[in-house]
């Protein structure tokens, strides 16, 4: 049986259906937004993906606020 863990905090997923991808698309050539290791990251667990969503959304938020 093959274990998963998450790319990010690097706890094992047992259920690998629940399992979260997440890709940064860099347009402004920033040359450390494009490493690979930082910008996709395959297998993400349920915390850490409900972590970035939070983080995206209060960002959004400052943004609105200006």
């Amino acid at each position: 049986m093959t274990k998963h863990f998450c790319d990010l905090c690097g706890k094992e997923i047992h259920n690998f259906q629940e399992t979260y991808r997440v890709s940064v698309k860099n347009n402004a050539r920033i040359p450390y937004a494009s490493d690979p290791n930082i910008v996709d990251v395959g297998e993400i667990c349920p915390a850490c993906a409900n972590r970035i969503h939070q983080t995206v959304r209060e960002l959004k938020q400052e943004d609105d606020n200006g």
